[in-house]
């Protein structure tokens, strides 16, 4: 592969410790001997930035056979009394130079190789002279708990106890302490306790394997003395226990899982504990919810389609969720309460955590810098010293698909398919049957084909086949490797798959499969079903044996597996939490300690890199660009500025490799941003709104509450928009307020019952915040202005015209932009404004595909249905061959461009001068003109001065149809509005009036409408509807009964056709109208020609009514009757109001 330079200076893998020498300038006639258990390049770094003229001058493996090292103090040893080589004094040194007693004058290269020589003539000969170490004399875990250890905060974790210490003195009582793997979470948090002097402390977890961990944090450090650690075991010894440690004047950490807190009734065991809780006596209660999953609303795509039993057997495949834990939690009634996570994305959820309450926000990058910056001032320790030794550097493989799998997925484009990993990696059944179906995948060649191109057994362009990868091999990575599916049967499917074919490399690895439905009882329902894995994984190292584990979810949010240092990840997740916390499993340290037989140890790193493997690599970027988000609140006090120096930091730390059409490129800030943009430019706006945070505290401001009440509330399909006169000049200096007729009444003023109607409350608001973020991007999108920033759109209308008109036609204020910009939540203000960048990006590109451009737009507000590409199309090839590039026409409400494209592509580009548009509103003007501007049609052709709504206003459209006519276009096309809402009665139908006006002003018009009045159904007029069907001028040229097959979301009754109008041709009547030909002949037969069609016989509930007397006579009646129904005579009326067809009867009988 083209580039494999890149991957040879990346990978190095497990290292041998080495002795290395260089000399400097600064210190002349002396060489620094000295040994690392790290890359020697890395040692030299940093020794460089001491010495930033050293040369190397050796290296060598510190080992005298395969499992046994030497330490540099042999090599000292031997210089110092054998070549008698003198080392060096503090007076050697400038008062400036970092002082090391590891330089010898006078000793040369050869010196050194002397040395090696008597250290392995020694170890053969075993004459004791020297010491040395074998890695299988690695020292056993200590499983005692003597409270010996002098452990105390690090300064990063002193920071955070203080944090702890200042919110709980301040009224914060649930506060969020957020930090990754190897932070040191539990001990920071057992320090909080002890510091605020907590007596009672309950911690809840998910899981038992991480007892051990804390019950060593609780009883080793001296600086916990006199805390004592309960956990469900001395529970049943003792029920009352922690009451008669409080009373002897002792601290107690009680320790509980989900399990224990399971079940409607409390245990008899924790009835000490719950009798204290209701005396609260609870100081602090640490939930540890970094050993959980959030249930991602991803997955709930995927399994939506199951069966209940399949849902069901697919969770059991999971771990537990933190929906689990929040609600068992809630029974506590703590002091205060601490959150422990490990993934930033805790924060976003429900707006529960405000700054106040966040006590930690550290990163894993923060871990590398806080390592290196340990490495760069301890240089004379022990590199084991390091508290973050061994924590590994990820490397992450972005790999396409094969070949034969992107094939595949590609002709089941068309079928929807969205789930792209998931769909391939399907099993044929997803339960056990008979004919072992669920032990095979749907796609068997397919997913062969790509485990053949990673193992190495046959090539594919776009995947590194990087398990026969010498260098991997030589660093001994890829050891114990875990494979993440999306199905439990995937498991089962991979086993089999994996044990029946040859591979090159895949088959020298033992399978544990810990998910699938055939997976064995002591992995899947055994109460140790996690240190059974484990120990197994671990029986197979000590063999030298390799292992892949199988999984879906389970063990991939909290469980500590040392020797995983692979992830090959194949399904589909959007959901950073359950990404983040899938692939940090790989992030534990592997260190062994290995002593000697002077008593010395040294540690060796048994897992310096890991490696992620994901088939999605638009996923990867997508995911990386979020966290940097995420992680640029601590870097930038407001807003994005910073965001790509994240970037470029946290690529140096973990970086990205791309592979790609045989050749490998190393992942750079602008690829994670230009592929954000590209994946942001197959997204609508709409879409896009959705991706932002909401931060629900903000409600809690009166004045932010006020101005968000006055939105229209968000929906799948857009928002609403006031239809008013669009603004083609720029003479506006402030936006609209919204006041349409939505319902949208002032929140504040609303008398809500309690429960019920506060959720509701809740949810309008989300809704109505989520319109203000639609309008921002909106704007962004449409602004030719530079705009990166909420502080760079507010200037802009304040300074431009343009904007000013854009502002205005969307409907931005610049009061709610800057009270945004000021009181959003920074992690909310950074997604928010990272959008922008991309719609700024995507706006200023007049390059870019106006397919793409018009996807943007794909869905703008509840009356705007825009029309397909596709559909634009085929109306626009309806017209006949006399309509030529010197033809004008008018797209009678225009919208995002659609039919404005369509003409393009069949007349080209000699007709843009003359096509005309009238938009539907302000916002469709702003499109129009956006779209006008990208297809090189003069703006000048929108009409500025009524919009499609005057058309059909009696009181205006007879002179706007006058001057239409005279412009003699010779065709009219469009999409017009259907309804027009209405208060407390079925929405009016207008398409009507739209169509009469486009006949009014062209001999030829094309639409698209609701179908019924080819039924002489629904609510236009009969007589409309059965002059319409008369007109021997127009025909139906297309009719789909299902509306989503052509407008997606959109539905409703009736279907929808396109109709085409031409005065100069003789169509014939429609008349009885029937969609399909086929039935025709059969009409003609069976038709009573007496009778035109059977609606003329069936009558609408509308056609015959009550008058006004009724209500005077009987004013209970309006409690009684639907409310804007209230005249109408209808099927079931007699039920209703029995008195008064028969007297003497009850109106409540």
């Amino acid at each position: 592969m083209e580039g494999i330079e890149i991957i040879d200076g990346i990978i190095y893998g497990r290292v041998d410790p080495h002795i290395y020498a260089f000399e400097t300038n600064t210190v002349p006639n002396f060489l620094k001997v000295g040994d690392t258990y790290r890359p020697v390049k890395v040692r030299l770094d940093e020794w460089r930035k001491h010495y930033s003229d050293l040369v190397q001058r050796f290296d060598e493996v510190a080992k005298v056979d395969e499992d046994t090292y030497f330490r540099d103090y042999s090599v000292h040893h031997y210089l110092e009394h054998e070549k008698k080589r003198e080392r060096i004094k503090d007076e050697d040194f400038t008062e400036d130079l970092y002082k090391s007693n590891e330089f010898f004058r006078d000793v040369t290269e050869k010196d050194i190789e002397d040395a090696i020589a008597d250290i392995q003539k020694n170890f053969d000969e075993n004459s004791g002279k020297y010491v040395y170490y074998n890695i299988d004399d690695h020292l056993s875990k200590d499983i005692s708990y003597i409270r010996d250890a002098d452990w105390k905060p690090r300064a990063n974790q002193q920071v955070v106890i203080d944090n702890y210490l200042n919110a709980v003195k301040n009224g914060r009582t649930n506060l969020l302490m957020y930090a990754v793997m190897r932070f040191g979470k539990s001990f920071t948090a057992l320090c909080c306790a002890k510091e605020s002097n907590a007596k009672l402390v309950v911690v809840v977890c998910g899981k038992t394997d991480v007892k051990e961990e804390w019950r060593k944090n609780v009883l080793k450090p001296k600086i916990l003395e006199g805390y004592g650690f309960v956990d469900t075991n001395e529970l049943v010894k003792n029920p009352n226990i922690i009451s008669s440690e409080l009373n002897d004047n002792k601290k107690v950490v009680v320790f509980l899982t989900l399990q224990d807190l399971l079940g409607d009734n409390i245990k008899d065991k924790h009835l000490d504990l719950f009798n204290l809780n209701q005396e609260g006596k609870i100081d602090l209660l640490i939930i540890d919810e970094t050993h959980f999953a959030a249930r991602s609303e991803q997955t709930g795509k995927v399994l939506k389609n199951f069966l209940k039993k399949d849902f069901r057997q697919e969770e059991k495949g999971q771990d537990e969720s933190i929906e689990d834990l929040q609600e068992c939690v809630k029974q506590f009634n703590p002091k205060v309460k601490l959150h422990l996570s490990g993934t930033p994305y805790r924060i976003l959820m429900n707006g529960e955590f405000t700054k106040d309450d966040i006590i930690a926000f550290v990163q894993y990058d923060d871990i590398v810098r806080e390592q290196e910056k340990w490495d760069s001032e301890n240089m004379e320790d022990e590199e084991w010293k390091n508290p973050y030794y061994g924590f590994p550097q990820m490397i992450r493989f972005a790999f396409n698909l094969n070949q034969s799998s992107i094939d595949r997925l590609n002709q089941m484009k068309n079928t929807g398919v969205d789930f792209h990993l998931n769909t391939l990696f399907r099993p044929a059944s997803l339960n056990k049957d008979e004919d072992n179906n669920y032990k095979k995948f749907k796609y068997e060649n397919e997913v062969l084909d790509l485990l053949y191109a990673i193992d190495g057994a046959k090539t594919d362009e776009n995947i590194f086949s990087f398990l026969n990868y010498d260098k991997i091999k030589k660093g001994k990575m890829c050891r114990h490797i875990v494979m993440v599916l999306p199905y439990r049967a995937s498991c089962d499917a991979m086993e089999n798959m994996l044990k029946n074919n040859h591979f090159n490399n895949l088959n020298d690895y033992e399978l544990i499969n810990v998910a699938g439905l055939d997976s064995p009882k002591k992995y899947s329902n055994a109460v140790n079903n996690v240190i059974n894995v484990i120990n197994d994984i671990k029986n197979h190292e000590e063999k030298d044996q390799k292992t892949i584990t199988l999984t879906v979810g389970r063990m991939l949010t909290g469980s500590t597996v040392e020797y995983w240092d692979t992830m090959i990840y194949l399904k589909d997740t959007l959901s950073p939490q359950e990404y983040d916390q899938a692939i940090f499993r790989l992030q534990s340290q592997y260190v062994k300690t290995i002593k000697g037989k002077d008593g010395k140890e040294i540690k060796y790193d048994m897992k310096p890199q890991t490696l992620l493997v994901d088939f999605d690599p638009t996923r990867m970027f997508v995911m990386q660009n979020r966290k940097s988000l995420i992680s640029n609140i601590n870097t930038s006090i407001r807003g994005n500025d910073e965001l790509e120096n994240r970037l470029k930091e946290e690529l140096r730390i973990s970086p990205i490799i791309l592979f790609n059409k045989d050749k490998i490129k190393k992942v750079e800030p602008t690829d994670i941003i230009d592929e954000v943009c590209k994946y942001s430019a197959n997204k609508s706006i709409l879409d896009e709104t959705f991706d932002v945070s909401v931060d629900n505290t903000i409600f809690d401001d009166e004045i932010f509450l006020s101005l968000i009440s006055k939105q229209p509330e968000m929906s799948a399909h857009g928002t609403v928009f006031v239809a008013k006169p669009n603004k083609g000049g720029g003479d506006d200096a402030e936006a609209e307020e919204s006041n349409a007729d939505t319902g949208n009444t002032d929140i504040k003023n609303k008398v809500v019952d309690k429960k019920e109607d506060d959720d509701k409350e809740q949810k309008s608001l989300i809704k109505r915040l989520q319109t203000y973020y639609f309008k921002i991007l909106l704007f962004a999108y449409l602004s030719d202005l530079e705009e990166k920033t909420i502080s760079d759109i507010i200037n802009n209308i304040e300074n431009d015209d343009n904007a000013k008109r854009i502002a205005n036609n969307i409907q931005l204020d610049i009061e709610g932009l800057k009270y945004i910009r000021e009181k959003i939540h920074p992690v909310a203000l950074n997604e928010l404004e990272n959008k922008i960048n991309n719609m700024d990006r995507l706006s200023g590109d007049y390059e870019a595909d106006v397919q793409t451009a018009m996807r943007r737009f794909s869905r703008l507000s509840e009356s705007e249905i825009i029309t397909p590409e596709w559909v634009a199309k085929e109306m626009i090839d309806i017209l006949p061959e006399d309509v030529t590039s010197e033809s004008k026409f008018l797209n009678i409400a225009g919208k995002t461009g659609e039919f404005e494209y369509a003409i393009i592509k069949r007349y080209g580009d000699d007709i843009k001068n003359n096509i005309y548009t009238i938009p539907t509103s302000g916002v469709t003007y702003e499109c129009t003109r956006k779209m006008f501007q990208l297809l090189g049609i003069p703006t000048k052709n929108i009409y500025t001065d009524f919009n499609s709504f005057d058309l059909i206003d009696k009181n205006k459209n007879q002179d706007i149809i006058k001057t239409l006519s005279d412009m003699k276009f010779d065709a009219v096309v469009g999409n017009p509005p259907y309804q027009r809402k209405q208060e407390k009665t079925s929405d009016g139908q207008i398409y009507n009036l739209f169509m009469d006006a486009g006949y009014s002003i062209s001999p030829r018009c094309v639409f698209i409408t609701p179908a019924k009045f080819l039924f002489n159904a629904g609510n236009t007029p009969k007589s409309w509807n059965e002059k319409m069907l008369s007109d021997t001028h127009l025909c139906v040229d297309m009719y789909y009964p299902d509306v989503k097959s052509v407008f997606g979301s959109v539905n409703f009754e009736g279907g929808i056709a396109i109709t085409y109008r031409d005065i100069f041709v003789e169509s014939g009547e429609i008349g009885f109208y029937l969609p399909f030909k086929e039935m025709i002949s059969i009409k003609d037969k069976v038709k009573d020609k007496t009778i035109k069609n059977i609606c003329s016989i069936i009558y609408s509930p509308e056609s015959y009514k009550f008058t006004q007397l009724i209500h005077k006579d009987f004013p209970e009646l309006k409690n009684k009757l639907s409310l804007g129904h209230e005249n109408d005579i209808v099927t079931n009326i007699f039920k209703k109001i029995p008195n008064i067809f028969l007297p003497g009867l009850s109106l409540y009988t």
